[in-house]
């Protein structure tokens, strides 16, 4: 790394200074638990998001199909397959069967149709979740 790169405690200090506040989130699904730094929990789904694509080839066989964000005690769960599908992680065959499973539906013509619907209504929902703003 470069020495004048920012560091993580640089970039903490920086945000700190511009009045933002800064706290730890846990994220945790299926066999993932791991903790974010951010300004707010929509924040801190966003960064989770930012490392899941990063790490994904590490992490693809960790994650379920919601993941929730741990707050005071509180738990918020979110959607991961239309922002998958939105950062292009998974296709679309592979979106429409995971929410398949979801919903124990057989793979029928009509329940597929239905699917893909969900899919795409979901996807542009979801995606504030994985776009900068």
């Amino acid at each position: 790394m470069r020495s004048d790169a920012p560091t993580v405690r640089t970039l903490k200090i920086r945000r700190e200074s511009a009045g933002m506040t800064v706290k730890k989130y846990r994220i945790t699904t299926k066999d993932l638990d791991v903790e974010v730094e951010a300004e707010s929990r929509e924040d801190a789904i966003r960064n989770f998001f930012r490392l899941l694509k990063v790490l994904w080839h590490e992490w693809k066989d960790k994650i379920g199909q919601i993941a929730s964000v741990h707050d005071e005690g509180e738990e918020y769960p979110f959607r991961l397959v239309p922002s998958l599908y939105n950062m292009g992680l998974i296709d679309e065959e592979t979106a429409v069967a995971n929410l398949l499973r979801v919903f124990e539906e057989q793979p029928t013509p009509e329940a597929i149709s239905d699917a893909k619907t969900m899919l795409w209504v979901l996807a542009e929902v979801d995606r504030w979740m994985t776009e900068d703003e």
